[in-house]
């Protein structure tokens, strides 16, 4: 969810991170307040074009990553577990 200007906390960032997929994002806005690098997602610098492609190769080539984040969705919404 790279984006190129300011924006709040991202919702689509929100629903990725609930499905158990790993969210590429960028350093601009509310993004990294949610984000965790390698650990439920990957955070590159915006407008950075070779992150873009890095981050995507990555994921492509370590598919079980997207296995390993620990999440449960309850009651009260989105938790991660430690």
């Amino acid at each position: 969810i790279p984006t190129i200007k300011s924006e709040g906390t991202s919702l689509a960032a929100i629903e990725s991170l609930a499905t158990g997929c790993v969210p590429i994002v960028s350093t601009i806005g509310g993004l990294t307040d949610i984000a965790r690098h390698n650990i439920d997602s990957l955070i590159i610098q915006p407008k950075n074009i070779e992150q873009i492609v890095e981050a995507i190769e990555y994921l492509y080539l370590n598919k079980d990553k997207s296995d390993t984040i620990p999440f449960i969705v309850d009651e009260n919404g989105y938790h991660r577990l430690k």
